[in-house]
């Protein structure tokens, strides 16, 4: 199979793991996604058959930021130095309470919304119980970051 203009991201590899031989890299989900895979460990082989995702676009967004739903919320669990979640001032353990005036608590629904590389958006947080507004610009990885 042959992907083009796949998104990718090279990580700091504080812990060298990309010099062990048997390593040639790493796979991202939105590629995985593609496909139900069938890993065979006695063989060491993997099987790929395309499915339903197979032919949608590549999400070229980013915003730099963990969010995870934890107790109904959705929380910030990460924010990246340098990207535009650091940039538009989020902090780990931030509640997202609002994006765009969509109140949604729905994880999915929100990086639907997060989606629109090169959107700036105003999205309210919950930081130590009080609301702050945050303005963010989402990044696209196909140009210059931030």
């Amino acid at each position: 199979y042959k992907f083009r203009k796949v998104p990718a991201h090279i990580f700091e590899d504080d812990f060298n793991v990309t010099s062990y031989p048997q390593l040639g890299g790493l796979i991202g989900n939105d590629l995985l996604r593609r496909f139900n895979m069938i890993i065979n460990y006695p063989e060491q082989s993997i099987h790929l058959k395309p499915n339903s995702h197979f032919t949608e676009t590549f999400d070229y967004s980013y915003t730099g930021l963990g969010v995870y739903m934890v107790e109904g919320e959705i929380r910030v669990i990460d924010v990246i130095p340098g990207t535009p979640g650091h940039k538009a001032g989020f902090e780990a353990g931030d509640i997202i309470f609002a994006v765009d005036n969509n109140f949604s608590k729905n994880i999915k629904t929100l990086k639907t919304l997060l989606q629109n590389a090169g959107a700036s958006m105003q999205v309210v947080v919950f930081r130590n119980g009080i609301p702050k507004v945050l303005t963010l610009k989402i990044g696209d990885i196909r140009r210059k970051r931030g």
